[in-house]
């Protein structure tokens, strides 16, 4: 009696790495810029909606605004021709301040070169991936390599002003720059933190109110604060001596 025996074969289908529309898709996983293009969230797998996307468009929004507003902000300041002025701490209680120093120096290209490179090490990984977006990506990723690209661009111009206005008084400020400019330029990894701790978006809104509502009471509690302290510093000016401090008024004999 011949039995029949039946051979299953598993075939399994290779899985290639190197895959373009597969890898995209990771890329700026610790960014909010991932929103932009990606469907899936990776902190719980869940779908990435138009309040997730929201909040990436806001982020590159404010950076933006920053960089703009630092620019032109730098801009009046080389426009305006004038430094600061310092003197001994040990001089300031006297009435004629004579020892006055002014430390400031011509525009040199090292240091902002020095600050440019340093600038662009620090976006070198974001360059990097906007590219690959462009070249491997879909249309949205395409779009969203494009835009990250001049937000990088606009970064650059930012750094480089800012540079040329520390460089005025010391070198070491104008690397400094390089560091401010890269502060704010985090700040799509740091929101993207947020949502290792609070994933689901409703979360993420109680977290934005509260958030926004701990800073209003911060900004009212710093700002009263200053106007007490404002009129007590009044006061004990107006109780003074005011030959002291205006040798010059018409009540001083």
């Amino acid at each position: 009696m011949a039995t029949n025996q039946e051979t299953t074969v598993s075939v399994e289908t290779p899985v290639d790495e190197n895959d373009d529309t597969k890898t995209f898709k990771n890329l700026f996983s610790d960014s909010t810029h991932q929103f932009l293009y990606a469907t899936k969230l990776n902190e719980d797998g869940r779908d990435i909606h138009w309040g997730d996307k929201l909040v990436a468009i806001l982020v590159l929004v404010v950076q933006c605004g920053l960089y703009i507003y630092l620019f032109q902000a730098a801009s009046g300041d080389v426009g305006s021709d004038e430094v600061p002025v310092t003197m001994a701490h040990g001089a300031c209680g006297e009435k004629n301040f004579e020892n006055l120093k002014c430390d400031a120096d011509d525009i040199s290209s090292g240091p902002l070169s020095t600050s440019i490179i340093l600038f662009l090490c620090f976006m070198a990984p974001d360059i990097g991936g906007a590219l690959s977006l462009i070249l491997k990506g879909s249309l949205m990723a395409k779009v969203t390599g494009v835009v990250l690209l001049a937000e990088v661009f606009m970064a650059t111009l930012c750094c480089a002003m800012m540079a040329i206005v520390g460089g005025l008084s010391s070198g070491a400020d104008a690397i400094m720059a390089a560091v401010g400019v890269a502060f704010i330029h985090d700040l799509d990894e740091k929101v993207r933190l947020v949502y290792s701790s609070v994933p689901k978006f409703k979360h993420l809104i109680i977290l934005i109110v509260f958030t926004l509502a701990m800073g209003g009471i911060c900004v009212g509690v710093s700002q009263v604060m200053a106007a007490n302290a404002h009129e007590v510093g009044q006061s004990e000016l107006n109780e003074s001596d005011g030959c002291e401090w205006s040798e010059f008024s018409d009540e001083c004999g």
